[in-house]
């Protein structure tokens, strides 16, 4: 008899760092245009809806975050506008 191993999802983070160095003072506009990016290219509004400002429950140590309207699920997409070591969730 084959075994078979059911799988769920719990929770999935993914982080994104740019290609090269970006001074500081240019850190927000950066991630701002990789988050573009991942949007279009993921196609997540596409699938889920509009991507909006955060303003509650945004994750742990980041300044700034977006999320999906009216969704039963947590979605975050976030950046820290300071310290962009930690890169865009």
């Amino acid at each position: 008899m084959p075994k078979e191993l059911l799988v769920g999802v719990d929770e999935f983070s993914l982080v994104l760092f740019p290609q090269t160095s970006i001074v500081n003072s240019k850190w927000v506009n950066t991630a701002c245009l990789m988050i573009k990016e991942f949007l279009v290219l993921s196609k997540i509004e596409t699938l889920f809806g509009e991507v909006v400002e955060m303003y509650n429950k945004k994750p742990s140590a980041y300044s700034k975050a977006f999320t999906i309207e009216n969704v039963p699920w947590y979605f975050a997409i976030a950046l820290h506008e300071h310290f962009q070591h930690m890169g865009v969730l």
